[in-house]
């Protein structure tokens, strides 16, 4: 879980290679990432297949699971939306900080873009990301998926 910097795996490097072949059908106009490597070596086939540059925001990075920081998944019984909404993990981030967070990434991303922009990040940063600009469906992002749908700017969200 979270913000460790870690490469992609060979399963993740070939979920990034069988993602930019379904986006490069597309007319892509901008590619951003979290900062992190996995994030980055996501973005990068599309990258090459579009020669668009990689554009990173460390806003766009994972939740700060704090004190949790690195352990297995299945190993924590952790209910972020019950306990940590609003309550940062210790020594970590809340769910409300996320979305402060991405919202102002948001804030300050151009909404002339030529073409669709993709947005390459992490579970809950991409979660709360779509909360505050998708179409009202619940997002629940599994690793190596894309998502589509046009923005609903909500100016009283941002």
């Amino acid at each position: 879980m979270g913000r460790r910097d870690l490469a992609l795996t060979v399963l993740g490097e070939g979920q990034a290679q069988g993602v930019a072949r379904v986006l490069a059908r597309r007319r892509i106009g901008r590619i951003w990432a979290s900062p992190l490597q996995r994030a980055v070596e996501t973005a990068t086939p599309l990258a090459r297949m579009t020669g668009l540059p990689i554009k990173t925001d460390a806003r766009l990075m994972e939740i700060d699971f704090g004190v949790l920081e690195g352990k297995p998944k299945g190993t924590q019984s952790l209910s972020l939306r019950k306990a940590h909404a609003t309550t940062p993990i210790d020594g970590g981030e809340s769910l409300a900080q996320v979305t402060a967070r991405v919202a102002g990434f948001l804030r300050e991303l151009p909404r002339e873009a030529e073409g669709e922009v993709v947005i390459v990040g992490h579970y809950w940063a991409n979660r709360m990301l779509f909360g505050l600009i998708g179409d009202g469906r619940d997002y629940r992002p599994a690793t190596g998926s894309v998502i589509s749908f046009t923005p609903v700017w909500a100016e009283n969200l941002l």
